[in-house]
């Protein structure tokens, strides 16, 4: 009796065990790209030919064929990541539809751990990312392979005029810059572009949030948040963590529980006006803040949502 029941403790520490060495392994990758960076400086400090050559290489191949890989993603699917944490799911409040279909991901937190943890799995569609980071040498190789695709115009256009499904994660940067353990907060009083996307090809918008994304590193919280808010329009990345756990993984003591709300059926209006967008871009925050209070208090969470 007592090896029956000890079984499935042992199951869960070896689960445990193996989410760990996964999650180890995706921050250290991550961690890589300081040392790429010095490569890069050396390299041109040096006028080392061998390595101005290899990072050529690597930055031409990750500008024009690097794409989503498989092979990568099978790698890091083998450990469960989502077992590192108490508890990682994706909760869906009505069953998302086929197609023209917009996952609309908050909050950002520090690495967006809701959204990369269940990309590929609970979350079947690509994953649009900023300019910037698919630009950054190294860690944007990583994040085409893991499936993510530039949030530009022609993008958009192009999953839209097909009807396809995909995420994304409206704050950017803003949203990352405002993580604050305390605090829940979101960008998105200036973000409208995908609300004009959304009317002019009638999609279905689903608003996300994932419940202790924001506990899972310590941040500076308020410290010269106006100026760092400021940088971020000058795409400096000012989103600075730290963790206990190695400094860089983030803290496994939390329930980390992404809710997808009940869709938002947009119109199909060709050519919408200021007005359609500023109409159906209130709706789609009225039905965040409505999303955040229908589930707080599972989380013991007494905060009101901050709008930025």
């Amino acid at each position: 009796m007592a090896s029956q029941i000890n079984n499935p403790q042992k199951q869960d520490k070896i689960k445990k065990i193996k989410a760990s060495i996964g999650v180890f392994f995706v921050f250290v990758i991550m961690a890589l790209f300081v040392a790429y960076v010095y490569l890069i400086i050396k390299g041109f400090l040096q006028r080392d030919a061998m390595i101005l050559t290899f990072v050529a290489t690597q930055i031409i191949y990750q500008i024009f064929f690097a794409k989503k890989n498989q092979t990568f993603i099978n790698f890091f699917l083998y450990f469960e990541c989502h077992n590192y944490f108490n508890h990682a799911v994706v909760e869906f409040e009505e069953e998302m539809q086929k197609n023209n279909s917009m996952l609309c991901v908050h909050p950002h937190g520090i690495l967006t751990v809701g959204l990369l943890l269940n990309l590929n799995t609970y979350i079947q569609m690509p994953a649009l990312s900023s300019r910037f980071l698919l630009s950054t040498p190294f860690l944007g190789m990583l994040c085409k392979w893991w499936g993510f695709k530039s949030v530009d115009g022609s993008n958009f256009k192009k999953l839209c005029e097909n009807g396809q499904n995909f995420a994304l994660v409206p704050g950017g940067f803003e949203e990352a810059t405002l993580t604050s353990q305390k605090k829940d907060r979101v960008y998105i009083k200036h973000r409208k572009g995908f609300i004009k996307y959304g009317l002019k090809y009638g999609y279905k918008i689903y608003p996300m949030y994932s419940f202790n994304e924001n506990k899972l590193f310590n941040t500076l919280d308020d410290t010269l948040l106006n100026f760092r808010l400021y940088l971020n329009k000058l795409k400096l990345v000012t989103a600075i963590f730290y963790s206990k756990y190695l400094f860089i993984l983030p803290d496994p003591n939390y329930n980390l529980t992404s809710i997808v709300s009940k869709g938002i059926q947009l119109p199909k209006i060709e050519n919408p006006t200021k007005q359609d967008v500023e109409k159906y871009h209130q709706m789609y925050i009225n039905e965040l803040k409505e999303l955040f209070n229908r589930h707080k208090a599972r989380f013991n969470n007494n905060n009101e949502m901050i709008i930025y």
